[in-house]
């Protein structure tokens, strides 16, 4: 039931009655094959009882969110294959985008997070103990993966693989940078401001995944396994903290394996999409209460027409203050200072508040007159910004804001169509554990917008 669950000694409960696994770590228990053993005996359950009617299975797994727990064996699995460090990783996985169509061969790296340091700046211990976090990472997510393929095998067992719309989702939000510069063996720690020695972390390499631990991997890992987008959870404004891979497997109702899509969608989007598919039609209420209207859009006509026209036109985001929106094929984000767990001095102040301007639909390139070319674009997405901000009542009030309009942010620069920054929006801080902020005169006058073109994100 907890955000972040222990996987040797979880919090569980069976409806409402709390139980405890029924076995030890040391006994072979993990959570991860418990989820997936109560998942595969539901259907089978369910499937023997009533076998007239459908099922629906929502398996939601902890893997591979913090802390990162697994068995040594699949750690061993991995171990070496990260010495190479992240700014490598990067290189690497995309060349596998690239083979694999996910990304357009054109495709480019995003510029390295400010802050966190490069392989080659790290101590030999350093070195050791994050590649020890990115070896646990994999055989975590490997043997997470290893889980659903059973339940996919028990789908098959009972016949029901091919008529089943089964949608596999990789993550909650982008890598997470909460591991700060070192990592932690310890995660609480980070809760109250404490860093762990890398002296004192060497000295329990070897435990690192186990029972005595709860780790979470460096930034710079997070920042890796978001290629080849920027930044990370905390900033999900950019797609380095919101996008992730998905999986769809109907074969009776999408006959093409290993097909791509690359149509923007959102998570809002399943829901319409599973009734779509199903010939459901959506709820007005559900024992006499009235539900609220379904935001999202359905995905069905994007899985059997590649070509489909997007079906998403405006998707608004929001986490630890950084804000963004997408409308018809651009994208713009504000980004308010680097989080603060990823800061390896916390005594240096930031001001680096910016809004940049995507088109997604374009090749990757610095261009800071993008808003002069286009300022009907970058007006349109600040007054849709402020539209869609207002309707999830971001702001609690407009009190001190500029002709009414401007939400009383802190003021950043956005760069209007002369080129020039103007401070016509304001922002929060990045998060609630970051320096205080320099002063709105000091932000407003040293602009630091950067404008962007970039390819189209894919799924």
């Amino acid at each position: 039931m907890g955000a972040e669950m222990n996987h040797w000694y979880p919090l569980l409960y069976q409806g409402t009655t709390p139980v405890e696994p029924d076995r030890l770590p040391e006994d072979g228990y993990h959570l991860s094959e418990d989820l997936v053993d109560h998942a595969i005996d539901w259907v089978r359950t369910q499937r023997t009882l009533t076998p007239d009617r459908p099922f629906f299975t929502y398996l939601a797994l902890g893997a591979a969110h913090a802390p990162l727990h697994v068995g040594r064996a699949w750690q061993e699995k991995y171990r070496g294959r990260f010495d190479h460090g992240w700014d490598r990783q990067r290189e690497l996985t995309l060349q596998r985008q690239r083979e694999l169509g996910v990304v357009p061969p054109e495709a480019e790296l995003a510029p390295w997070a400010e802050g966190v340091p490069h392989w080659h700046e790290l101590s030999d211990d350093q070195r050791r103990l994050s590649a020890r976090f990115m070896e646990t990472f994999a055989g975590f997510t490997e043997h997470a993966d290893v889980q659903v393929g059973r339940l996919v095998d028990a789908l098959d067992e009972l016949g029901e693989l091919d008529n089943t719309l089964f949608l596999y989702i990789l993550g909650d939000n982008g890598a997470s940078g909460e591991g700060g510069i070192e990592g932690t063996i310890v995660e609480h720690r980070l809760g109250h401001g404490v860093v762990d020695d890398p002296d004192e972390m060497i000295d329990h390499l070897d435990e690192i995944g186990g029972p005595l631990t709860y780790p979470i991997a460096p930034a710079g890992w997070a920042l890796a396994l978001n290629t080849p987008y920027q930044w990370t959870k905390q900033v999900a404004s950019h797609f380095g903290g919101t996008r992730d891979g998905m999986i769809l497997h109907w074969p009776g109702g999408v006959a093409e394996p290993g097909g791509l899509r690359h149509q923007f969608s959102h998570v809002i989007d399943i829901l319409p999409t599973i009734l779509d598919c199903a010939g459901i039609p959506a709820p007005f209420s559900v024992d006499g209460v009235p539900q609220q209207p379904i935001e999202g859009t359905s995905m069905h006509r994007t899985l059997t027409d590649p070509a489909a026209t997007e079906h998403r036109r405006t998707q608004y985001f929001e986490m630890c203050g950084n804000r963004g929106i997408y409308h018809n094929g651009w994208m713009a984000v504000t980004r308010h200072g680097i989080p603060w767990e990823m800061v390896p001095d916390k005594d240096r102040r930031f001001s680096n508040d910016v809004w940049e301007l995507y088109d997604i639909d374009q090749d990757w390139s610095q261009a800071r007159d993008l808003a002069a070319e286009h300022p009907e674009k970058l007006r349109r997405l600040q007054d849709l910004f402020l539209i869609e901000a207002a309707k999830y009542q971001v702001f609690p009030s407009t009190t001190g804001s500029r002709n009414g309009r401007t939400p009383p942010w802190r003021a950043v620069s956005i760069w209007s169509a002369s080129g020039r920054p103007s401070p016509t929006a304001r922002g929060c801080d990045g998060s609630p554990r970051r320096p205080p902020s320099t002063s709105r005169t000091a932000r407003t006058a040293s602009p630091r917008t950067s404008i962007f073109r970039t390819r189209r994100p894919t799924a």
